[in-house]
């Protein structure tokens, strides 16, 4: 299935070569791959193909570039929607809109927004504008979503399929270090439970309960947009990745990582104990919110999952070393850097960036000081959504654009987001398809300040962004601040942090 399914990821990205010419033009014609139904008339090859869409629809989205070849009712093209796709039930009223350029403004690169809120749901036209349109020309590219840098791959399709399964059997655990996840005491004996009953995908997420119960929504009660495994409820759900990256854990997690490889790479770490005994509160929160949220119709915070998985944590955790802070974990990739704030050189102004999260919501903030620690201004805008290393990204746009509203000329870009900052230095080649678009405008928009560098800081010293962040989400502000008037939740950061003259 594998190899058929990879044979149809190239005919649907290769449109040059001869071989998917031929087919189009023998089969497809002017049909749309995703609706057409074939006849009896055709090759066993090309049924093969045909038949993998079911498979290939859980995994395939555009990524809007001219959005000259994208059919907005029929192909899967918003990466925030379950299944990618619109609803086609306006199609009818609006028979001269099909590509997705028909929505941009006349003779620009943006979202008519006045026409996109009265042809779609309010749910729908704004995850439509959150979509953030390339900067320069290019082309609209069809990406693997179950793989960070969106290229198929066949280990990618056999985990989808594996996930697919119907079989409620346990999984394959040969290799899992049994002895060593029994040893482990520091844990609350209900969570070590918990975790042995998620190891066995024995606990009632929704893609469980819907094999036996009639009529249950398999949908993730935490982000909507996803069918609610144990493993996408713990690691795959944009919530869950922002608990476990905003933990001390740290985490980033992979779209190959399942829920055994990433528990047993815990066990197995150096401090292994005390990296599992935080891991798995940190899954019994996601849990518990979870639940209240299904049961009880609870909001959930981001934070106060975080907050409760730490407390589980220090009541059960002791520290086998004098001294030992239990609350301190090694955060890979994250040793270096500076510990507190530092100025900039002289006629140089810095920005510091972060980003927050709340709910299904968050915030990316910017804060600039120049090279005697006065502040210059700040800003933050609101998103619909959580995920991490989008946040961040847009996070160090709202700091390019306070560059640009100050007018300064020579600037550091300074965050705690280390693949995003390799990325704009040039460090890391491959950029995650989720960023891509936003990546292409940060580039773009700083091409026009005459001195941009971007830096890499330790968490601790990103102080005055975090706070002004989680302030945004927290109370839903998109703003600006202007020297004179610093907001209130950053004041004592900024004094404090303010060089003393000698």
């Amino acid at each position: 299935m594998a190899l058929v399914a990879k044979l149809a990821w190239r005919f649907l990205t290769e449109k040059d070569s001869i071989w998917v010419q031929i087919l189009k033009a023998k089969y497809l014609k002017d049909e749309n791959f995703w609706t057409y139904q074939p006849n009896g008339n055709v090759s066993a090859s090309w049924k093969s193909i045909v038949e993998s869409r079911i498979h290939l629809a859980k995994g395939c989205c555009w990524i809007v570039g001219n959005g000259k070849s994208i059919n907005i009712w029929k192909d899967p093209w918003i990466p925030s929607i379950l299944g990618f796709k619109i609803s086609e039930d306006m199609q009818a009223d609006h028979p001269n809109i099909t590509w997705v350029n028909d929505l941009f403004n006349n003779y620009e690169k943006t979202w008519n927004k006045n026409l996109i809120f009265n042809m779609f749901s309010p749910f729908e036209a704004q995850r439509i504008i959150d979509i953030i349109i390339p900067a320069e020309e290019e082309e609209d590219n069809l990406i693997w979503t179950l793989t960070p840098h969106g290229n198929f791959t066949p280990k990618s399709f056999h985990l989808l399929m594996h996930s697919q399964q119907a079989s409620h059997s346990a999984p394959i655990l040969d290799d899992f270090p049994w002895k060593k996840f029994w040893k482990i005491k520091d844990v609350s004996p209900r969570v070590h439970t918990f975790i042995w009953r998620i190891l066995h995908n024995g606990i009632g997420v929704n893609d469980n309960s819907s094999k036996f119960v009639e009529g249950v929504i398999n949908e993730c009660a935490h982000c909507h947009n996803g069918e609610e495994s144990v493993a996408h409820l713990l690691l795959h759900c944009s919530v869950a990745q922002a608990v476990l990256f905003a933990s001390p854990l740290n985490l980033r997690v992979r779209t190959t990582d399942s829920i055994p490889s990433v528990i047993a790479r815990w066990i197995k770490d150096h401090d292994g104990e005390r990296k599992f005994c935080l891991g798995a509160c940190l899954f019994w929160s996601i849990w518990k919110s979870r639940n209240k949220v299904v049961f009880e119709k609870s909001d959930f915070a981001v934070d106060n999952m975080v907050e409760a998985a730490m407390k589980n944590f220090h009541n059960f955790f002791r520290p086998t070393r004098d001294g030992e802070d239990p609350s301190t974990l090694p955060s890979p990739n994250r040793t270096l850097g500076l510990i507190c704030w530092s100025p900039p050189p002289t006629n140089c102004i810095k920005i510091n960036v972060d980003g927050a999260t709340c709910h299904l919501s968050s915030a990316a903030a910017a804060v600039a000081r120049d090279s005697e620690g006065s502040f210059l201004g700040c800003g933050s805008d609101i998103l619909n959504q959580s995920i991490p290393i989008v946040v961040e990204a847009h996070a160090i746009f709202i700091g390019i654009q306070l560059a640009l509203k100050i007018n300064s000329s020579a600037c550091i870009i300074e965050g705690d987001a280390s693949m995003v900052i390799d990325i704009l230095k040039g460090e890391e080649v491959n950029t995650p398809w989720r960023i891509k678009n936003i990546m292409s405008k940060i580039k773009s928009v700083a091409s026009t300040i005459p001195t941009v560098e971007f830096s890499y800081v330790n968490r601790k010293a990103n102080g005055a962004a975090h706070a002004l962040a989680k302030h945004s989400v927290s109370f839903s502000i998109s703003d600006w601040w202007s020297a004179d008037a610093p907001p209130s939740c950053i004041s004592n950061i900024l004094y404090s942090e303010k060089p003393q003259a000698v």
